[in-house]
């Protein structure tokens, strides 16, 4: 990887991060307990690294 393609994802894992804790305090200030706020907060992540519906064509359903 040179070096501005390591920015980029230095960069991306930032932005991650804030859109994380973002989340997380969202979810807290809305009544979540932590563990509540940290499981959701967890599924958010993954959602965004592994999700599903990424193409235009793709729904998100498994079965289509």
């Amino acid at each position: 990887m040179n070096s501005d393609g390591a920015e980029k994802m230095i960069n991306a894992l930032g932005t991650m991060a804030e859109m994380a804790l973002v989340f997380y305090r969202s979810a807290a200030s809305a009544g979540a307990t932590r563990e509540e706020a940290t499981a959701i907060t967890q599924a958010y992540l993954g959602a965004m690294i592994f999700g599903r519906g990424k193409d235009a064509g793709t729904s998100g359903n498994e079965d289509d």
